[in-house]
């Protein structure tokens, strides 16, 4: 339900999987569910609306479980960015992401994917006023940024957790979005996608923190980056622009730090465009 849309309703539907219509109001109908990670036989719960659902819009989800527990799955668009930033929001709620599905009426179509969750969550150990995080066991203290604009992007693989924060810069932060490769976008003020992405040396397949500034990060600004390794090591990765000197000098820095350095990867929204190189290291040495 919602509490401050009224135009938009839900219909139960059992079952399901290939062939369910998604929308009320369309006849797209879904293919390639595979599995409990994109609810194959679950009970479907169908918008009225495609798209026109208005920004703000809260959205309250309830259910009978059968034993105690069930997994809730959010269905989002993977080939265009009307998403509701659930999924850049989703993930570091322990939210869990699938691969990608589609949709079409044969004419119109389009990809998505499933984020899903148990709820209710298993309790922690012991009550605790908020829920907490295990800390970081991976950091990286970066050399402040050396030239007026900085362009830039960060990765991470290996970790389940990442974040990246300034201790000088209030206007500079950063949001988790999983499974980085081709199409994501690289910058939270900019619709511009990335291209070229191509194994570790780039990170494809990792985590991104994506900044929410393309270039206007003052000169010494300072960045500190932590993780939560899955088995004691994780890759960390800048991405610096190799098209142009906005790279805070890191490109000359990073390589005597022992960073490994890939070929070009681009990105672009159409009528602007650049070209970026990936500079790795594996942390802790």
């Amino acid at each position: 339900t919602s509490s401050n849309n009224p135009d938009l309703d839900y219909t139960l539907v059992p079952d399901f999987g290939d062939g369910v219509e998604l929308w009320g109001n369309r006849d797209y109908t879904v293919s390639g569910i595979q599995g409990t990670e994109m609810c194959e036989g679950g009970l479907y719960l169908k918008p009225n609306r495609h798209k026109l659902i208005d920004r703000f819009t809260e959205i309250e989800f309830a259910a009978n479980s059968i034993d105690g527990v069930a997994t809730m799955c959010v269905f989002l668009q993977s080939s265009d960015s009307r998403t509701g930033k659930w999924d850049e929001k989703l993930p570091s709620d322990r939210f869990s992401v699938s691969g990608e599905f589609s949709w079409s009426n044969g004419s119109t179509s389009g990809r998505m994917r499933s984020y899903c969750k148990t709820l209710p969550e298993p309790p922690t150990a012991a009550p605790s006023a908020a829920p907490s995080r295990t800390p970081p066991d991976v950091t990286y203290e970066f050399p402040p940024t050396d030239t007026l604009q900085f362009t830039h992007g960060m990765c991470v693989l290996g970790a389940s957790y990442a974040q990246a924060t300034s201790s000088n810069n209030p206007d500079l932060d950063y949001t988790l979005v999983p499974d980085f490769g081709d199409g994501v976008e690289l910058w939270g003020n900019r619709d511009y996608t990335v291209s070229g992405i191509q194994g570790t040396e780039m990170c494809e397949g990792g985590l991104y923190l994506k900044p929410n500034r393309h270039k206007l990060i003052d000169r010494f600004t300072e960045i500190e980056f932590a993780a939560n390794s899955i088995d004691g090591v994780a890759t960390m990765c800048v991405f610096l622009q190799s098209s142009d000197s906005r790279t805070g000098k890191w490109d000359e820095k990073l390589p005597s730090d022992r960073f490994s350095v890939s070929g070009e990867f681009s990105w672009s929204n159409g009528s602007t465009s650049g070209r970026m190189r990936s500079y790795c290291k594996t942390l802790p040495e």
